[in-house]
């Protein structure tokens, strides 16, 4: 490594800073590593043997090489910060825990993708360490671990991203006798339960995905995790808030397997020298699961999920919008020119995924057609027995007897009418009477002698298989469309002997199966990809970025959907997001509280009739009013909206209140807002002052259920705000607003 600091774009490293070491005083040469993201700077630094996270800055402010020797420079007695846990990455091996012994090998990259190479010569483990950067406060880590010794190296623990967050009071910089004494201390008796906060989705269960909330961090140790075998119903992250500076801190893990992020809040008040108070708040995102995670043969190597992460000073919107803005440009694919964000039908409105004739599929189509539906998706009940739940059948995929001319001819009837043609598939789990399940028990998941009904993909021949599978159903009905689901929980997941250990499958399970997307997307460049998983179980970014959308949740009634919707997308930007609404659901609504909520995303539903004959006039006329707006005023802007969450805290265990949703361009020429009353609100009227618009501008209002507009001043909209009216549960309204 250069004794000169490198300097590319917005990455640099060196073992010098030239021009602010403080004359006469001295201190090793070590290395350390800035990433500069918009105003957002992290630091690490390699200090006798230990990759240290240094620095996290919202302000833009970096800290002088000196300060960071300051910090480090205690060594074996230093008790805070405690540098095992401010390591940059946590990696167990064979029993150790690597938070020490490392030395840098190479330094190489560019302004938006640096990578470190370190070893560690006691394991012989290699560790690339992965940064990129785009233009957004968001920095995307992982790591490429490598045995390059001569036996095998068993992974019990796997952290890609670790260190400190924050730190109040007692920061090293006191230590320093050129800096004067006039620092600011926090006065903690101003945060009697604790200056962290911490916000996620507080239920992991099925159909209580957009439940929210804010916390405040315990003293000691606090987590999360999902064990489901997948990522669970939730993304897998968190906002972090310190409430003592303003400074916001997300953490998000692509990661579509089992999980751990954990906080410590370290507050001991008797360890400080000096009488005052000090907090420190460190964060660990983990791979989850039984160890060894997995076991390395000698000359291998594993690439580990990514972890976004970024800080901000800002509020919860401001937070949100710089999350969708990073997935956006550096996480989830484009979708194909031309085929972006049609309007979809799914096939089981009225069927609720039992088997469906030719006869009653022909006139599902024929009527979505006729609506102005853009891509039909053939969901689960076409192949498997006539008399049999499609569920027991997974795996086999033979046509069902109830479709005579075959599904090739379902899919001329969707493409004669207009539409796009998509085919539900759950390739990863077998049903319990399947032939498979009986023909090939060795490709099925094992775990102490038992099998699960799930195909192994850790074994590359089943990989192997599924990815042909895929592949030739895309090609022998020419799908425009590939929607996965995978309705099942295998939990800790498959062992296997290996090597002379018990390891976890579950590592190369989601390996595979990403990689098979991967392949899938690179041979079929105009594929569209929808992701679902009993709805939102596996919402990670593993998964996102290599699938165009994905369905938010099972539970499909008006009210609750909306509600998930609302708390889905403070994670997720909202053209990645459905709520599948419409017939299938037994929950009611006005129609048009049913619609709106489709404006605001990928919009799709699951029938609008029984039938064609079955139809109700004024009904049908609200839909095609949805689709007109759908499609000239909503969409030209949703993809690179600003979503702003007037109500982001909701619980579906409770009745709730309202639901307000506002998406703006960021040029703030044009909004539409939904205000949406739920049962419990205590009254009829809601205030809602726009976010999105610019003070100095006059805009056009349009109410769409009152069926009035009125020209209104910017400054006035977002100071005093409008009020809405809205008589009765269950009902709506929509405000159009576009610049004059």
């Amino acid at each position: 490594m250069s004794t000169d600091p490198k300097v590319l774009g917005r990455v640099g490293w060196g073992v010098h800073d030239r021009g602010i070491q403080p004359t006469g005083e001295a201190f090793p040469e070590f290395p350390v590593v800035r990433y500069d993201s918009g105003a957002s700077i992290y630091q690490e630094a390699l200090v006798d043997g230990q990759f240290l996270g240094a620095h996290l800055s919202a302000m833009g402010r970096a800290k002088p090489r000196r300060w960071v020797w300051d910090e480090m420079r205690d060594g074996l007695t230093n008790v805070r910060p405690l540098h095992s846990r401010q390591h940059a990455f946590q990696l167990e091996v064979n029993g150790q825990r690597l938070v020490e012994g490392w030395e840098l090998l190479d330094s190489a990259g560019d302004e938006r993708h640096a990578v470190l190479t370190l070893l560690h010569r006691q394991r012989q483990l290699k560790v690339e360490v992965h940064t990129e950067l785009d233009d957004t406060p968001f920095l995307a880590r992982h790591l490429v671990i490598s045995n390059v010794g001569d036996a095998p190296a068993a992974l019990s623990h796997v952290s890609p991203w670790s260190g400190l967050v924050w730190q109040l009071n007692g920061s090293p910089e006191q230590k320093i006798p050129s800096v004067p004494a006039f620092w600011d201390n926090v006065d903690f008796a101003n945060f009697p339960a604790g200056p962290f906060s911490v916000a996620h989705t507080v239920d992991s269960s099925a159909g209580q995905e957009g439940n929210f909330d804010w916390k405040t961090v315990p003293q000691g140790r606090w987590g999360m995790e999902s064990m489901h075998g997948r990522s669970g119903w939730g993304v897998p992250m968190i906002y972090a808030r310190n409430d003592a500076t303003g400074e916001m801190f997300i953490l998000n893990f692509g990661w579509s397997g089992n999980w751990k992020i954990e906080l410590f809040n370290d507050f001991e008040p008797g360890m400080d020298k000096k009488g005052t108070q000090s907090a420190r708040l460190y964060a660990e995102v983990s791979i989850a699961g039984p160890a060894p995670l997995r076991v390395l043969a000698p000359g291998e190597a594993t690439t580990t999920p990514t972890v976004h992460i970024a800080t901000l000073f800002g509020d919860l919107d401001d937070a949100v919008q710089a999350m969708h803005s990073h997935i956006r440009s550096s996480v989830t694919p484009v979708q194909p020119a031309g085929r972006e964000h049609r309007i979809e039908v799914n096939s089981t409105g009225f069927t609720r995924n039992d088997q469906i004739t030719q006869a009653q599929l022909y006139d599902d189509i024929d009527l979505a057609g006729e609506l102005g539906f853009e891509l039909y998706m053939l969901d689960a009940g076409w192949f498997g027995g006539g008399d049999q739940h499609w569920a027991a059948t997974v795996g086999d995929w033979d046509e069902s007897p109830l479709l005579p001319d075959g599904v090739r001819a379902v899919f001329d009837r969707v493409r004669e009418r207009g539409m796009l043609a998509g085919l539900w598939m759950e390739p990863e789990r077998i049903g319990i009477e399947s032939r498979l399940a009986r023909e090939r028990p060795d490709w099925l998941m094992q775990r102490r002698g038992q099998s699960m009904l799930f195909l192994d993909l850790s074994r590359p021949e089943v990989a192997r298989y599924t990815e042909e599978l895929i592949v030739e159903r895309i090609e022998r009905y020419a799908l425009d469309c590939f929607r996965i689901d995978f309705n099942g929980n295998f939990g800790e997941g498959g062992t296997r002997d290996h090597l002379g250990y018990t390891e976890s499958v579950v590592w190369r399970y989601y390996d595979a199966l990403h990689g098979i997307f991967d392949n899938i997307a690179r041979r079929f460049p105009k594929l569209l990809l929808e992701n679902c998983s009993s709805g939102g179980g596996r919402m990670d970014l593993g998964m996102l970025s290599r699938f165009h959308w994905t369905q938010l949740t099972d539970r499909w009634s008006p009210s609750p959907s909306l509600r998930i919707f609302n708390g889905g997308t403070l994670a997720l930007p909202p053209e990645m997001c459905e709520s599948v609404m419409g017939g299938i659901s037994a929950g009611v609504s006005d129609i048009d509280f049913l619609i709106r909520t489709n404006l605001f995303t990928h919009f799709k539903v699951t029938g609008v009739a029984a039938t064609l004959a079955e139809r109700n006039q004024a009904t049908w006329e609200r839909w095609q009013h949805g689709f007109k707006l759908y499609r000239e005023f909503c969409r030209p802007m949703l993809s690179r909206s600003r979503l702003f969450h007037h109500t982001p805290i909701q619980n579906q265990r409770e009745l709730g209140e309202w639901v307000v949703l506002e998406s703006a361009t960021p040029e703030r020429d044009k909004a539409f807002i939904g205000v949406f009353r739920l049962q419990g609100a205590p009254g009829d009227d809601y205030v809602v002052r726009p976010r999105g618009l610019d003070a100095a501008r006059q805009y056009r209002v349009r109410y769409d259920s009152a069926g009035y507009e009125r020209v209104v001043d910017g400054g006035y909209l977002i100071d005093e705000g409008l009020r809405i009216r809205i008589g009765s549960a269950l009902r709506s309204e929509l405000l159009l607003i576009e610049a004059v």
